[in-house]
C-alpha cells in the first residue's frame, strides 16, 4: 500500500518521483538494455516509461509492484520503437564479457558452458527469454513476473518451469551435437 501512495504522490512531488526512479530504474534499464543493446536508447526508453507511468498513475492499482508495472510499460515502449523502426528486439543471446574465472581450466569450461547457455538461450522465444531473465537475472517473484507479462501467477509459474526445462533440453542437445 505504501508503494501505491508513493506512486500517486510522485505525480506531483519531485522527491517522491526521484525515490521511485532511484529504486526501480536500474532494474528496468537492465531488462531494456538486454533487448535494445544501446545504452543511450535504453535510458531513453526507461525515462519515457517513467514519464508515461507518472502521467497514467491512476492506472496503477497497487495489486502488483510499481517496478513490475513500469517494466511492462518500458517493454511496450521498446517493442513499439522496434516495430516503428523495423528492427528486431533481442534477448540474452550473447556471452557476457565480465565473467569471473578461478583458474585456466575453469575459465575454459566456463567459457564453453556460457557459450552453450547463450546459444540455447538465443533459441528460446521472446516470452521464454523474458520469463527467465526476470526470474533468474532480476530475481523477481513469479507474482511480480505475472504482473509484468499479464498472466495469472499459476500460469506464470508453469511458463517459467517450461522455459527452464526447454533451456535445459536445448543445452543437452548442444552437448550431444
Amino acid at each position: 500500500m505504501e508503494e501505491k501512495l508513493l506512486a500517486e504522490k510522485a505525480g506531483y512531488d519531485r522527491e517522491a518521483f526521484g525515490e521511485l526512479f532511484r529504486a526501480n530504474a536500474g532494474m528496468v534499464f537492465r531488462v531494456i538494455m538486454r533487448r535494445v543493446r544501446n545504452e543511450a536508447e535504453a535510458w531513453d526508453i526507461v525515462q519515457e516509461a517513467f514519464v508515461k507511468a507518472i502521467e497514467n498513475i491512476e492506472g496503477f492499482e497497487g495489486r502488483s509492484r510499481f517496478s513490475s508495472w513500469v517494466v511492462r510499460i518500458a517493454l511496450n515502449e521498446a517493442y513499439d520503437r522496434a516495430r516503428r523502426s523495423g528492427r528486431e528486439i533481442n534477448g540474452w543471446d550473447e556471452v557476457p564479457e565480465d565473467v569471473e574465472h578461478r583458474n585456466p581450466l575453469s575459465e575454459l569450461l566456463d567459457k564453453e558452458n556460457i557459450g552453450r547457455l547463450a546459444n540455447a538461450f538465443g533459441r528460446l522465444n521472446e516470452e521464454e527469454k523474458l520469463l527467465l531473465e526476470l526470474k533468474i537475472g532480476e530475481d523477481l517473484s513469479s507474482e511480480q513476473i505475472a504482473a509484468i507479462v499479464g498472466k495469472q501467477d499459476g500460469a506464470t509459474r508453469v511458463a517459467i518451469h517450461r522455459a527452464r526445462k526447454k533451456l535445459a533440453e536445448l543445452m543437452e542437445e548442444s552437448d550431444e551435437g
